[in-house]
C-alpha cells in the first residue's frame, strides 16, 4: 500500500512537468507520455488542411491562391496626367503595370462641386473629356479587379477663357442658294451655347466685311443681294472668339426666269400687241434689264424691246399666221436667264390663238 501511494505522488508531480514539455494546455497522462487534446500553442488558431505525409495538396495552394488574389487591393495607377488639347477636351493619360483582366473607374468634379462618375470598367489608359464650362477640374483614377479597386489618384487644373488658338474653328456644311433672292448657310460647333456672327462682303469691296446676322442657331437663311458674294462665320462662346470662317464666293452665274408670258391685241383686229410677264426676283429690278425678241410669219428672231419695266408694246404686226415671242432677263455683269418662248396665232377676225 505505501509504494502504490509513492508512484500515484511521483506521477503527479512530473506529470505537469512533460505537460510544458509537451505544450499542451490540456493532457492525459499514460505512464511518461503526453496525448494532445486542444490546440499545440497559445495565439491566433490557423485551420491547416488534412494532409497526407505532410504535404499541402494542389487543389488547396489553387483554393489559397483566389482566395488572396480576390482580397488583395491592386496598386494605384502611376503617371497620371491631364493635358487640354482643345478649348473643350482635355486628355487624360496614365500607366498601370498589370494589363490582364483590368479596368478604371475615372471620376470627374467642377468648382469643388459633386464627384461625377465619367467612366465605368473603361479598358484603356486614356480617356478623352469634354468640358462645357470654364472652371478649376479635378479629376480622379483607380483600378480595379474583379470586386477590388485601388486607391484613388488625382489631379486638378483650372481651365479658364483664353483666347488662345485652342478655341475652336467653325465646320462649314453647305451653302444652298434656294433661288435668286435667297440662301441659307449652315455650319456646326462643338461647343454649346455659343452665338454666331455671319458677315458678308460684295466683290466691289473685297476687304470689308459687314454685318449682315447674329444667331445661336447653326443655320441661317439670308436675303441675297446682287452685289454680296462672299459670307463667313465666326463664334463667340466660353472658350473665346474663333476665328472667322469664310464660305465660298458666290458665282453670280444664273438668273431666275421669268414667267407668265401674256400677249393680247390692244384692239381687236389692230397690227399692235401688249405683251407682259412677271419677274419674281423684286431685289434684283434695279440690276437687270428685259430682253424682248421675235419671231415673225417667213422671218427671223429680231430683237423688238430692251428695258426695266415687265411689259412691252409691239406694233405693225402686219402679217398674219404664227408669233414667237421670246422674253430672257439680262444681268449687268453679262448673264442672260433662259429664256421664255409662247406662240400666238394672229389673223384679221382679231382671234388669238
Amino acid at each position: 500500500m505505501a509504494v502504490s501511494i509513492h508512484l500515484i505522488a511521483i506521477m503527479l508531480i512530473v506529470c505537469p512537468v512533460f505537460s510544458r514539455n509537451c505544450n499542451c494546455k490540456r493532457t492525459e497522462c499514460k505512464g511518461w507520455n503526453c496525448t494532445t487534446r486542444n490546440s499545440p500553442r497559445r495565439g491566433t488558431q490557423v485551420q491547416r488542411p488534412a494532409t497526407t505525409s505532410g504535404v499541402m495538396s494542389v487543389e488547396h495552394k489553387h483554393q489559397l491562391t483566389k482566395t488572396y488574389l480576390a482580397t488583395a487591393m491592386p496598386p494605384a495607377v502611376t503617371g497620371f496626367t491631364a493635358t487640354r488639347v482643345s478649348c473643350t477636351i482635355v486628355l487624360l493619360m496614365w500607366t498601370y503595370s498589370i494589363q490582364h483582366n483590368m479596368s478604371f473607374v475615372i471620376l470627374e468634379q467642377k468648382d469643388s462641386g459633386v464627384w461625377k462618375t465619367v467612366a465605368l470598367d473603361w479598358k484603356t489608359t486614356s480617356f478623352q473629356y469634354i468640358m462645357t464650362a470654364a472652371g478649376v477640374y479635378s479629376f480622379r483614377v483607380k483600378a480595379c479587379q474583379e470586386n477590388t479597386c485601388s486607391q484613388y489618384n488625382s489631379i486638378t487644373v483650372s481651365y479658364l477663357q483664353t483666347g488662345s488658338s485652342l478655341v475652336p474653328a467653325v465646320s462649314l456644311s453647305q451653302l444652298t442658294v434656294l433661288d435668286s433672292n435667297h440662301i441659307v448657310l449652315q455650319w456646326s460647333y462643338p461647343v454649346a451655347d455659343s452665338t454666331f456672327l455671319i458677315e458678308g462682303r460684295s466683290s466691289a469691296s473685297q476687304n470689308e466685311w459687314l454685318p449682315e446676322a447674329q444667331t445661336s442657331n447653326t443655320s441661317v437663311e439670308l436675303a441675297r443681294e446682287l452685289d454680296l458674294k462672299q459670307y463667313r462665320v465666326s463664334a463667340t462662346s466660353w472658350c473665346g472668339q474663333s476665328q472667322p470662317a469664310v464660305f465660298p464666293q458666290l458665282s453670280d452665274n444664273t438668273l431666275d426666269p421669268v414667267s407668265n408670258v401674256t400677249v393680247m391685241r390692244l384692239f381687236p383686229c389692230s397690227h399692235s400687241v401688249k405683251i407682259g410677264w412677271i419677274y419674281r426676283n423684286v431685289a434684283r429690278l434695279e440690276n437687270v434689264m428685259f430682253h424682248v425678241e421675235i419671231l415673225q410669219p417667213r422671218s427671223e428672231w429680231e430683237t423688238v424691246a430692251e428695258g426695266l419695266t415687265a411689259t412691252s408694246l409691239l406694233y405693225n404686226l402686219t402679217e398674219d399666221g404664227e408669233y414667237r415671242f421670246k422674253v430672257d432677263v439680262q444681268g449687268v455683269n453679262g448673264v442672260v436667264s433662259e429664256p421664255l418662248i409662247v406662240t400666238k396665232n394672229f389673223s384679221n377676225t382679231g382671234n388669238i390663238y
